[in-house]
């Protein structure tokens, strides 16, 4: 369950804590709207890159693709999740 609005989301960020990883979805102020674990097994990077990836996208998050990497902490952009119900003008 989200308890965030997705329109206020920023930034992803994946940083350790402690020993355990965990996903932040913050604003660009640093306020931090939601955070959650990331349970990993082996080769962390792409694991848990795809792993936050979906999650993003169960709350209405959409990432940019990139995601960018500095000394173990990985962040990327978002936006909020087109909604498939919305209707589109179609191309001419």
């Amino acid at each position: 369950m989200v308890t965030f609005d997705p329109a206020l989301a920023d930034v992803a960020v994946v940083v350790r804590d402690d020993g355990r990883w965990r996903l932040d979805v913050r604003r660009l102020t640093g306020d931090v709207l939601a955070s959650t674990p990331l349970h990993v097994d082996g080769a962390f990077q792409p694991r848990a890159l795809s792993l936050a990836t979906r999650l993003l996208e169960r709350w209405g998050v959409a990432a940019s693709p990139a995601w960018d990497g500095h000394h173990g902490t990985w962040s990327t952009l978002l936006s909020p999740a087109p909604s498939p119900g919305l209707l589109r003008t179609p191309a001419l």
